[in-house]
């Protein structure tokens, strides 16, 4: 597994069946026990290595050219999940230069179609997630 984008989340732990984690941020990389921790920006980060699965989860909406990124996470992963708000309106986070992102704009920084679409509410709140699932290694 490799996950682009860790910041200060959790979730990586969530994976303990996995048995090789790759974590890459280019701020901070939290401990993770038994996860390979690498403090960099993903566009600068280099390995040949494949991975089953990459994450990406609420990034690409902080990126002034997210097609780029993805494209390179397709180079990486058999299968690519990827999260962003859903509609948020521009400007009601500071750091999101892509709000709103619908499932159309998402989808068009992707060179294949996804194999699935999802939009998923926070328990207890009004804050849509969409999380779109792709298949990888594009060339």
């Amino acid at each position: 597994m490799l996950d682009v984008g860790t910041g200060e989340c959790e979730y990586p732990t969530w994976f303990d069946w996995i048995p090789r984690k790759v974590l890459v941020d280019q701020r901070h990389v939290p401990p993770v026990p038994d996860a390979v921790c690498v403090k960099s920006d993903f566009m600068a980060y280099r390995t040949k290595e494949r991975f089953d699965l990459v994450t990406c989860l609420q990034v690409l909406e902080h990126l002034e050219d997210p097609r780029s990124m993805a494209l390179r996470l397709l180079q990486h992963g058999r299968t690519v999940v990827v999260s962003a708000p859903y509609m948020w309106p521009e400007g009601f986070c500071k750091y999101h230069v892509q709000d709103p992102v619908s499932e159309k704009k998402l989808l068009s920084w992707f060179p294949c179609a996804p194999r699935k679409t999802v939009k998923v509410t926070e328990p207890g709140s009004t804050i849509v997630r969409l999380i779109a699932v792709f298949p990888g290694y594009v060339r």
